[in-house]
């Protein structure tokens, strides 16, 4: 038989959707704000690229699914998605709060490309993270601490963000909005990174 999960473990497992949290609650509360705000995008493109990198998440996510069921490592059959997965995470929640220095058609297309690229670096990490108390235990009642664990992670993370972000950002920034988000994103994705690998 398997030796039983420790508190250790759950905690471990926990903190992997706070690190989600980091960068996806940042995205999720405050991308918009940025996109119109500091990026210069207008209201109806910002709804538009949602839209679009939403329907793509749609097509990537089974895809995602399908490529983890056939991959067989030393390492297992999820956990080098996560390893190779939350550096690029760190890497595009950079790059989509960053500002850069094209003109209003060069700036859409590098809203889409690091979106998007934000959106598929957290499904390679997510899914493979999502699906692994069914590989830790064959204990339905460890599965379901797991998974509370999981949700507790989430809750903690989003808590701590919608606390501090603003003020980091105007901390940061210190009168300059888009280095203020750019040095949030970097600080909140550098302390997500070594979460996730643990």
């Amino acid at each position: 038989g398997t030796k039983p999960l420790t508190f250790k473990n759950y905690f471990v497992y926990g903190m992997g959707n706070f690190a989600s949290q980091l960068s996806w609650t940042m995205v999720g509360t405050y991308l918009s704000l940025f996109y119109t705000d500091v990026f210069g995008l207008s209201v109806g493109a910002v709804a538009m690229l949602m839209l679009v990198a939403k329907i793509w998440d749609g097509i990537n996510d089974p895809m995602m699914g399908t490529l983890m069921e056939r991959t067989h490592t030393k390492w297992g059959r999820f956990r080098p998605y996560i390893f190779a997965g939350a550096p690029l995470l760190v890497v595009f929640t950079i790059l989509t709060f960053t500002v850069p220095g094209f003109g209003d058609t060069g700036k859409l297309v590098y809203a889409y490309i690091t979106y998007i690229g934000l959106g598929m670096a957290y499904t390679v990490t997510n899914v493979p993270y999502t699906a692994l108390p069914a590989v830790m235990t064959r204990d339905p009642k460890e599965i379901n601490r797991l998974n509370a664990a999981q949700m507790m992670g989430m809750t903690i993370g989003q808590i701590v963000l919608n606390l501090f972000v603003l003020k980091l950002v105007l901390w940061i920034g210190n009168g300059d909005q888009a280095a203020g988000y750019r040095g949030t994103a970097a600080v909140l994705a550098f302390i997500a990174l070594p979460v996730f690998w643990a």
